[in-house]
């Protein structure tokens, strides 16, 4: 009993009841999203109905790259740390991982975890960094080395406005991560390129005591020199990459614009932005596409990039096809699930629902046209290679010229 109670005449008499109590075990396990138990966070004992405060970490990262995000258990969480009763023997108290967009994670380190930096648990940094601890750097500090290659390096920086984190590779500067105090979500850097090894450097900046400066942690991804991109027999494709991409030669990439009832096909002349639907027309193989730092925008394009969860309904949702129309955009058939990354044209309004939308004839596509004549000259075939001995509408090959009937 730690209280205080007062003795009076009128209540000259104090007592207390004693309660015996059990001691109970606990453990808390993090698990992904399938259920299985990706490491044990903290065990421990108490008396039964106590209640056991866990600070767990934000991130773990799992062996094939990918980075996870703790989910934050109930609204008695506060930050990174859960609150819970130990209402019965041997609990078990799990906290889920759940997948992020972070992948290809070659270096992550909780700040405290990086032997040049100096661990502070201060303030209100239990509270506001994952593993209730965090880090700052009293001289320069090196937290890894990089192999050659292009990369990109995560973190953020909490505390009182005011304090920058340069990060420096070798002798150039990747990232300032600033302190603000209602800063809680991760900033990353620019891609950079390493044509040597180097080391990965924090200059001398942050703090401890009342107001704390501090990093929480660091996870570096290693970029691909590529990103494939596959051509069906069709000759067509439609194409996305969270990279930005050049296009190879033999390689063609269209932006797609609505246009009534067709889609007209804008050349792209440059490179292709980050995150952005284009169709790639070339012969039918894999083709490496190489990734570049950035690229301009590209205008007139409504193509939208599936998540992995766009389904189609047979009235809005179009994807690029090769079906008896010729190419073009078909609906998306109901209860069908358009795979992630690929692009597609979404139409709304009952007035302009339709089966199939063709390409414009001035597209632009090898420089299509109408070429009718052509047909009692030349074989036609279509764009499988296929002779056609009376073409439907759409687009053909005459005298090795795509032509548009």
């Amino acid at each position: 009993y730690d209280g205080s109670f007062t003795v009076s005449a009128a209540n000259p008499d104090v007592h207390f009841t004693m309660v015996a109590k059990e001691m109970y075990n606990y453990t808390v396990n993090a698990i992904d999203e399938g259920s299985n138990v990706l490491y044990k966070i903290t065990e421990g004992s108490v008396y039964e109905n106590d209640k056991v405060t866990v600070a767990y970490n934000a991130f773990y990262l799992k062996n094939d790259g990918n980075l996870l995000q703790a989910d934050r258990l109930s609204t008695d969480s506060k930050e990174y740390h859960y609150t819970f009763d130990v209402d019965a023997n041997n609990k078990v108290v799990t906290v889920t991982y759940k997948n992020t967009s972070y992948s290809d994670v070659v270096f992550y380190k909780e700040a405290e975890d990086v032997a040049t930096l100096t661990e502070t648990t201060a303030g209100n940094v239990p509270i506001r960094c994952s593993g209730a601890k965090a880090a700052y750097a009293e001289s320069d500090a090196v937290i890894t080395t990089l192999a050659p290659g292009k990369y990109k390096l995560s973190s953020f920086a909490w505390g009182n406005a005011g304090t920058d984190f340069n990060v420096y590779a070798g002798e150039m500067l990747i990232k300032t991560f600033s302190t603000a105090a209602s800063t809680l979500y991760i900033v990353t850097s620019d891609e950079f390129t390493l044509a040597t090894s180097t080391d990965i450097i924090v200059k001398a900046a942050g703090s401890a005591g009342n107001s704390p400066k501090v990093l929480d942690f660091f996870f570096i991804q290693k970029l691909p020199e590529s990103v494939p991109a596959t051509i069906t027999s069709a000759g067509y494709a439609t194409f996305s990459s969270e990279y930005a991409v050049s296009i190879p030669d033999g390689v063609e990439a269209y932006a797609a614009k609505l246009n009534g009832d067709k889609v007209t096909l804008t050349k792209v002349d440059g490179d292709v932005p980050a995150n952005t639907g284009v169709i790639l027309k070339a012969a039918e193989g894999v083709y490496d596409l190489p990734i570049v730092a950035s690229a301009e925008a590209i205008a007139n394009n409504d193509l939208l990039i599936s998540n992995g969860s766009v389904t189609g309904d047979e009235s809005t949702i179009y994807v690029l096809g090769d079906g008896k129309n010729s190419i073009g955009f078909y609906w998306l058939k109901s209860g069908n699930t358009l795979e992630a990354g690929k692009a597609y044209l979404e139409i709304k309004g009952s007035g302009s629902a339709r089966g199939f939308i063709g390409f414009d004839e001035a597209t632009g596509v090898n420089e299509v046209k109408v070429n009718k004549a052509a047909a009692k000259t030349g074989k036609i075939y279509n764009l499988n290679g296929q002779i056609v001995s009376k073409p439907s509408k759409g687009l053909f090959i005459v005298d090795g010229k795509v032509v548009s009937f």
